[in-house]
């Protein structure tokens, strides 16, 4: 784990970007233990999702292990179990180095790998050495200039088909729930056959399952016919090196709460996802996003600030109920173990201040779909557990029929 022994140094006045030194805090002080003698698989749950409000501070460290002891009714185990939540920062680890890490912690031991990820100063910068960058980051408005200016020149026209598919979002007309509140966090695991049809993949498979259990809960809750079903899924983009370690893309898609055939709506979403896939591929906005790579720290703070301010003040269109995140990651567990036993299921969780937040763990033998809710938001994580876990029948008879 040594890539991961970091932390983040900023430049005073922040007028440069921030950079990566090694973190010498002893692991004693970075894993905390947990008496949960008296805990149960649900309560660990809940104690994990107040966890994921608090974002780590990368300035002191950027990741963090909680171990529960004695926690009983956890999946898999016939008595009390030893549960493990990592808490990492996402400035520094990403899915595509989930199935490295996997190894690394469970399997054969080799060093974690993150592509992207530049290596750790051994020591903070010297006070001259960041005066000088200090002095340097203005200057390099110039060049950023240039780039831009050629970028808009010589950009290649969108590919066939890439074109982004309009939506409308109509505003609900019944009161919404009140959002924040605590996480809260659940899981279901679904054999992988459940979710895959013949011509269909298992993140289609999961995104429909989602957009029926989705569509069930917020119908029982408001009463109402609830058809405007929205997920921003995150799609890889790997050959993304301007993008540093999160090579990621996100795309708005419309789940098509308005069709009732399941297989038909999982077509729907299937064309979409294409479609979102090739917007993001397109080499124009691939030119686009490396100038924006590049952009001057002065600037991007200041544009960051605009953005936060504008997020704050705008009023959602949409019933949070009915709007999550969703990202997909496939890791093989074949060959890791713990303690001797062999590892059977794995899960990742997202944070974030959403409503609410899927993310799937697939393997060859099962799927996990881990939600995040705000208590204020699904008023009973539960029940939503519930209806993900019928929904996912559904979809695969569906699916295989």
């Amino acid at each position: 784990l040594a890539a991961m022994r970091r932390r983040i140094v900023e430049l005073p006045g922040h007028v440069d970007r921030p950079y990566w030194v090694t973190d010498a805090t002893p692991l004693s002080e970075l894993v905390t233990h947990i008496d949960a003698e008296s805990m149960d698989w649900t309560t660990c749950m809940d104690t994990v999702g107040k966890m994921l409000a608090a974002p780590l501070d990368s300035r002191k460290t950027a990741w963090k292990l909680y171990v529960f002891h004695g926690v009983t009714g956890c999946p898999h185990t016939a008595g009390p179990a030893t549960f493990v939540a990592g808490h990492i920062s996402h400035t520094m680890m990403t899915g595509s180095a989930f199935p490295s890490m996997t190894k690394a912690l469970f399997a054969d031991g080799e060093e974690v790998l993150v592509d992207g990820l530049p290596e750790a100063r051994s020591k903070a910068l010297s006070p001259l050495s960041a005066l000088a960058r200090s002095v340097a980051a203005p200057f390099k408005l110039v060049p950023f200039s240039v780039r831009l200016a050629k970028t808009k020149r010589t950009a290649p026209p969108a590919t066939a088909g890439a074109a982004e598919v309009a939506q409308t979002y109509q505003a609900p007309t019944y009161d919404l729930p009140p959002g924040g509140g605590d996480r809260t966090l659940r899981f279901i695991e679904i054999p992988t056959n459940q979710l895959r049809g013949s011509s269909t993949t298992v993140t289609v498979g999961a995104l429909t399952a989602v957009s029926k259990a989705m569509q069930t809960f917020a119908e029982r809750e408001s009463g109402e016919p609830m058809t405007q079903v929205l997920s921003n899924v995150v799609v890889a983009v790997p050959d993304a090196d301007h993008m540093g370690v999160n090579r990621l893309g996100y795309s708005m898609l419309n789940l098509r709460g308005d069709l009732e055939d399941l297989k038909a709506r999982s077509a729907e979403i299937a064309a979409s996802l294409a479609t979102a896939r090739d917007r993001i591929a397109d080499p124009a906005r691939a030119a686009a996003d490396v100038v924006q790579g590049r952009v001057p720290f002065l600037l991007y703070r200041m544009a960051s600030a605009i953005g936060r301010k504008r997020t704050l003040a705008a009023v959602r269109p949409y019933d949070e109920r009915l709007y999550t995140a969703l990202t997909s990651l496939v890791v093989s567990p074949a060959g890791c173990a713990v303690a001797g036993a062999p590892m059977t299921m794995l899960s990742v969780y997202q944070g974030g201040s959403m409503g609410l937040t899927h993310s799937t763990c697939g393997s060859k033998e099962s799927v996990t779909i881990a939600t995040v809710a705000q208590r204020g938001v699904i008023s009973d994580i539960d029940q939503y557990a519930a209806d993900l876990q019928a929904a996912a029948v559904e979809v695969g008879k569906a699916l295989n029929s």
